[in-house]
This record gives C-alpha cells, sequence and structure tokens, in this order.
C-alpha cells in the first residue's frame, strides 16, 4: 500500500474547467459576468438557485420555513432574487418553474 506524502511547500493548482450542470450561485459573480453567452448556457443551469438571498437567514437559529419545500417552490420563491445580480433573462426557465404547480 502506497502512502501519499504531501509536499512541504504547498502546489497552487488551478482548475481549468468550471465543474457543469450546477445552479447559478454556485459560480463566481465575477467569473460568471466573464463568460460568453455560449459559455454560460453550456456550463450553468439558469433555471435554479440553491442558496437564500441572504446568507445570513440560513444562520438564523429561527425554524426555517423553507427547509421543506420543494426545489420547485424554492426556485419560484428565490430565483428572481438571487439572479438579479447575475443579470439572467431566461423567460423559459420562469415558466418553466410557474407551469410545475
Amino acid at each position: 500500500m502506497e502512502v501519499c506524502v504531501l509536499p512541504k511547500t504547498p502546489i497552487q493548482s488551478e482548475i481549468l474547467k468550471p465543474p457543469k450542470g450546477l445552479p447559478a450561485d454556485f459560480y463566481s459573480l465575477k467569473w460568471f459576468k466573464g463568460c460568453t453567452n455560449m459559455e454560460k448556457r453550456m456550463t450553468v443551469d439558469i433555471k435554479n438557485v440553491a442558496f437564500l438571498p441572504n446568507p445570513e437567514e440560513a444562520q438564523n437559529p429561527k425554524k426555517q420555513l423553507d427547509g421543506s419545500i420543494s426545489d420547485k417552490a424554492f426556485n419560484k420563491k428565490y430565483r428572481d432574487e438571487v439572479t438579479k445580480s447575475y443579470f439572467i433573462e431566461d423567460k423559459s426557465a420562469n415558466e418553466e418553474v410557474e407551469d410545475g404547480d
């Protein structure tokens, strides 16, 4: 069995390709704005969000009412607010979420 030994001085690595298919709010806003429209469509899932608009809400000790809602309901409630800083205007995504209810 081989033992992995870490280098004494850390080697800085760069991720050359971003992971595909994650909700828009997983990606850095600076990186996202630097992408072409084609790169955005090929990489980012612009129809979904994963995080609350205000991260401080997630740390609130009160019971989270949104903890048990479905993904579609979460997206319907928060997508527009979260993605407005990304300048995402995908009418088909909004229609799809609305049609899901």
